[in-house]
């Protein structure tokens, strides 16, 4: 049985973050928006709740820029440096989507992540 939802699947809206989203309050600048496709999975499967994130997590990678390059001996700070912001942006989008979407599998499946366990620490 699929989950009844958002029509057209899940919205992951990247948003930049310059700061923790705690001192950010409501004012996010969102620059991106990915539809993320459901229709085709019972969300309240493991299964389909792991689907899901799957799918979360790749959206949240294009969104995000894609995965950063590495960097050569001139630049790997440069390099680390965009990896960082890689991938809180990723976390962030990740748990934005996973809180809109409303599903507490899906919910539970990011949030025993070690991704989230880390972005949940830093923006305290």
């Amino acid at each position: 049985m699929k989950t009844p939802g958002i029509s057209a699947g899940a919205a992951l809206a990247v948003a930049l973050f310059s700061m923790p989203a705690s001192a950010q309050g409501t004012n996010r600048n969102i620059v991106k928006h990915i539809n993320v496709h459901q229709s085709d999975l019972d969300l309240r499967d493991p299964s389909g709740a792991a689907t899901m994130l799957a799918r979360l997590e790749q959206a949240a990678t294009k969104a995000c820029g894609g995965k950063p390059l590495s960097g050569t001996s001139w630049n790997n700070e440069l390099a680390e440096a965009k990896t960082r912001e890689h991938r809180r942006c990723k976390a962030a989008a990740i748990d934005a989507a996973t809180l809109q979407l409303g599903t507490p599998l899906v919910r539970a499946a990011w949030l025993a992540t070690a991704k989230a366990t880390r972005h949940a620490a830093k923006t305290r």
